[in-house]
């Protein structure tokens, strides 16, 4: 039986974690069960009223985020949380429609029994300390995709900045996997054909869109270290591509490209055997 693994990420060690789970007929893989793991072994699965979405870490903790689980053809109200990166103890939670009642353009337009549904996933942290996290999009019944800003202290969070995007940026569908250093920012489009995409920090203090990542078509959901070695997953076969041991990035007459391994990573068979005891359906 197949696992398919996406959202690839950068962990502890510099080590990779990633979600994972088994394909079901009829169910998109955004509403499957899905374990964050480190190298295809179950780390982490969050309570079963909710689904794992892509999340990152920041020091000693993980910053996670979840769907709420719902009728599959509505838009999803969706959590941010935040645990030790041991997955030790219980997360703090925050859930925008907790305190945003009114429909907002960047945020959310969808409600349903009068009650806000937020998209609100993939958490990373900025290079301003300030951590950026998708929202918006055309499933929510916002004009465009976007990124917020929010401030995390004392195991309180609240969003500092609407956007952080430039009108350069407010044009997609659906942006996600949000991923930076530097002054960049590298992410993905959802509703178009997979290729990742870059954006750079105005003096504005807002992203404006740069170009393509040439060579990166059919690649999805980057992170980036500091060492520029990007992860991604292969949107086609649900595989990861293998840790680089360099930068897999170069640039050169103004354009960003992507030095692709045709290999991809390949578990143990102790690692599959793993997820398959753990597995819940």
């Amino acid at each position: 039986m197949k696992i398919c693994a996406w959202d690839p990420i950068w962990g502890p060690n510099d080590k990779l974690y990633h979600l994972a789970s088994v394909p079901q007929v009829n169910k998109p893989f955004w509403h499957l069960p899905s374990y964050l793991c480190d190298e295809y072994l179950p780390k982490y699965i969050p309570p079963r009223k909710l689904i794992n979405c892509a999340g990152s870490f920041w020091n000693d903790v993980y910053l996670g985020s979840a769907s709420v689980v719902a009728d599959p053809q509505e838009p999803e109200d969706q959590v941010m949380y935040v645990i030790d990166s041991r997955f030790d103890g219980k997360p703090d939670y925050f859930r925008p429609s907790d305190v945003i009642k009114e429909p907002r353009p960047l945020m959310s337009m969808a409600r349903i029994n009068g009650v806000m549904r937020i998209p609100f996933r993939d958490p990373h942290l900025m290079p301003s300390g300030k951590i950026a996290v998708v929202t918006g999009g055309h499933r929510w019944g916002c004009p465009v995709g976007n990124i917020c800003e929010i401030e995390i202290s004392n195991a309180s969070m609240r969003i500092c900045r609407e956007t952080i995007l430039g009108g350069s940026m407010l044009r997609f569908k659906e942006i996600e996997r949000p991923t930076f250093i530097d002054d960049l920012m590298f992410f993905s489009v959802n509703g178009s054909s997979p290729i990742l995409h870059v954006a750079k920090l105005g003096k504005d203090n807002l992203y404006a869109y740069h170009s393509e990542v040439e060579d990166s078509r059919g690649c999805y959901g980057p992170a980036i270290d500091k060492n520029f070695r990007l992860l991604y997953w292969n949107k086609g076969d649900f595989t990861i591509n293998r840790v680089p041991e360099k930068s897999n990035l170069s640039y050169q007459s103004g354009a960003w490209r992507l030095i692709r391994d045709a290999n991809v990573y390949q578990p143990s068979s102790s690692a599959i055997a793993a997820f398959f005891l753990n597995y819940q359906q």
